[in-house]
């Protein structure tokens, strides 16, 4: 399909679908909320541990985590193609809120989106926990 929403479907459906291999695929949100047991899972996928960098590698568990560090900054740094880029807090504010998700998309988009006869593939929404329900009262 010829639209964002078609590409995203073809992606996803086809690492979901089309592959004989196993896979791992990580929600952005999931990451950015939740990072200490994202990232647990995926060392345990991988056959590793999270643990502390301070512990020596013969003690380490991944039981408990005490210098786990986020960075605050956009990763993205301040460059002029990435000026005003969100850091970590701007980016909480944004994806952890359903209002501030969807701000700047008209009723149309959504509409295109998520809406009757929707763009976007309702298995792969429902499969990657993507709630749309609530969007009903932000369509025109």
């Amino acid at each position: 399909d010829a639209h964002l929403p078609g590409l995203w479907n073809d992606w996803y459906g086809a690492w979901l679908h089309d592959t004989n291999f196993p896979r791992l695929i990580i929600r952005f949100e999931d990451l950015m909320f939740q990072p200490q047991t994202v990232l647990r899972e995926v060392c345990h996928c991988a056959g590793g541990i999270l643990a502390p960098r301070s512990a020596p590698p013969n003690t380490r568990t991944d039981s408990n985590i005490n210098d786990f560090k986020y960075t605050a900054e956009s990763a993205k740094g301040s460059q002029t193609a990435h000026a005003g880029s969100s850091g970590l807090v701007g980016a909480l504010q944004k994806y952890g809120s359903a209002t501030a998700r969807i701000q700047g998309f008209t009723g149309m988009d959504l509409e295109f989106a998520v809406g009757k006869g929707s763009a976007l593939d309702q298995e792969l929404l429902e499969m990657f926990q993507y709630q749309t329900k609530n969007l009903g009262k932000f369509l025109s």
